[in-house]
């Protein structure tokens, strides 16, 4: 290997972060109050939802606009240009859902000694729209009563409960116990939620069979060399395109879904309270304050699909993530993944029979494939840190017995679901009848699914053309709009679906206006 072919270490600078929301047909301003930052890291929204990031450089505090412009068409016109469409598509109308109304959320905020971090995290609560909410402090084995003081200094209400018992689940096993909302929303205590956050979790769970939302997390603030070798590592981001997540009934759960975290992560996710009494409650040898030290979030969302629940990622639920800002902390935090990740598969391996050959078929590609290969891959790209990648091994590889060993001191607990026939593999069902849908005509609200099939194919028309047949995930009920959109748009060619070029046009003519 020549020297040519490793990637140099980039010269640390402080990197600025900003949120910036654009609309196609209006101009863009600069991207002001950068203070001395050299470069940033922009999140750019439409109208609203999250698009993607541009990484740009700074000038006397500010990006001007027309560099801001060609960033965002350089890495996000495609994204942009689907974003466009399914607008289109939706006919610019407010979603509507087959529930009953808005559902009550709390949201739960599990704390440890980390009383400046538990402010902020409170305060942005503060900035939430949404009507039914409650939030919920669990103080989790602390040392002191600051978190308490912090609580007791809010001028909104906020409950504050103490759990003894040291360990993450510890912590959200309380805040189910003691929350009252239909939906059970949490966050860690370091992040600041978008004031949007909460109304973007009950949106998607207004479809009845969504049992889980997981959201966006993006970095607070990218100051120390550890908080931007995270991004590089890989971060907490999980991309800006919604998606839903859902078993096939004719086929184990862990083929397809059981890498639980390219989907979301415990910083920011929700669930339906119904579902704890099916699935049960979070693992206490799993998260942090364990020796596991994670895969409690891991470990309950492969439960939630297992039992056969739908899942959304939702992008506008956004957070902000303080990153670890030492590097000793930013190891710790690696080794902590890949024992987190090992040993929720060691858990699911024992609990779930059925499931066990597609569990260590992930488990050994993770092991003998994927970090030997971030390995290498962090000996040419300097901004893959070699102990960091060689830690998150090593820590898949102590995960299992870590689990097996706390799991003998702390034995499992009983559900209402055997382990042992929760996945039930079943015939399919008759083939669902195919629905037909004109790209050229208004669409209805929602489809119906009387036979109440899992998937329903979509066969696509757009002026006497066929333009191919999609599945879209149904959960046995209706089919909603929005489904319809999000699977249109994710599998159909955007070239496809805008034959004229028109929203090509829109967002070129948009572009050369804020270049002008």
């Amino acid at each position: 290997m020549s020297s040519r072919d490793v990637t140099p270490s980039p010269p640390f600078e402080p990197c600025a972060v900003a949120d910036v929301d654009i609309s196609v047909g209006r101009s863009v301003d600069d991207v002001t109050g950068l203070g001395a930052y050299r470069r940033a890291l922009v999140l750019v929204r439409l109208d609203g939802i999250p698009l993607g990031y541009v990484a740009a450089p700074v000038e006397s505090g500010r990006i001007d606009r027309t560099d801001f412009v060609r960033r965002i068409i350089e890495g996000h016109k495609g994204r942009l240009v689907r974003r466009l469409i399914a607008r289109r598509l939706a006919g610019n109308q407010p979603e509507r859902r087959d529930g009953d109304g808005v559902p009550s959320v709390s949201v739960v905020v599990c704390t440890r000694n980390r009383p400046a971090d538990l402010a902020l995290c409170l305060a942005s609560l503060d900035r939430l729209v949404y009507a039914d909410l409650e939030v919920l402090v669990v103080d989790n084995a602390a040392d002191d009563a600051e978190a308490e003081r912090v609580v007791a200094a809010r001028e909104r209400p906020v409950r504050y409960v103490r759990e003894p018992r040291p360990g993450l689940s510890w912590a959200r096993r309380r805040g189910i116990a003691e929350a009252r909302g239909q939906i059970i929303a949490f966050v860690d205590d370091d992040v600041q939620v978008d004031p949007k956050w909460a109304q973007a979790i009950a949106t998607r769970f207004v479809e009845q069979d969504v049992a889980g939302v997981l959201g966006l997390v993006a970095p607070l603030e990218l100051e120390t060399e550890a908080q931007q070798e995270f991004e590089w590592h890989g971060g907490f981001g999980r991309g800006f395109d919604r998606r839903w997540l859902r078993r096939r009934v004719d086929r184990p759960t862990a083929p397809d879904l059981a890498s639980t975290g390219v989907f979301g992560t415990g910083a920011n996710m929700a669930f339906r309270r119904t579902v704890f009494s099916e699935v049960g409650l979070f693992d206490a040898n799993l998260g942090a304050g364990t020796s596991t030290e994670g895969g409690e979030d891991l470990d309950m969302i492969f439960r939630v699909l297992e039992a056969g629940h739908t899942i959304a990622y939702e992008p506008a639920a956004l957070v902000w993530h303080r990153h670890r800002r030492e590097r000793s902390e930013l190891l710790r935090q690696c080794l902590s993944w890949g024992r987190g990740m090992s040993a929720y598969l060691t858990r699911s391996w024992c609990r779930y029979r059925s499931e066990r050959r597609g569990l260590a078929t992930l488990a050994r590609q993770l092991l003998f494939d994927y970090h030997p290969r971030r390995v290498l891959r962090s000996v040419v790209d300097r901004r893959l840190r070699v102990r960091l990648t060689v830690g998150e091994w090593y820590g898949a590889m102590t995960g299992a017995w870590r689990y097996l060993r706390a799991s003998r001191r702390q034995p499992w607990e009983p559900t209402t679901t055997s382990a042992s026939s929760t996945h039930r593999l079943r015939t399919p069902p008759q083939p669902a009848q195919f629905i037909d849908l004109n790209l050229d005509e208004t669409w209805p609200d929602f489809w119906p699914n009387e036979r109440g099939h899992d998937r329903l194919p979509v066969r696509l028309v757009r002026k006497g053309e066929a333009l191919g047949t999609i599945e879209v995930i149904a959960g046995g009920r209706a089919l909603s709009r929005q489904r319809v959109v999000d699977a249109v748009v994710a599998e159909i060619d955007s070239a496809r679906l805008d034959p004229t070029h028109a929203v090509s046009a829109e967002v070129q003519a948009w572009f050369s206006e804020n270049s002008s």
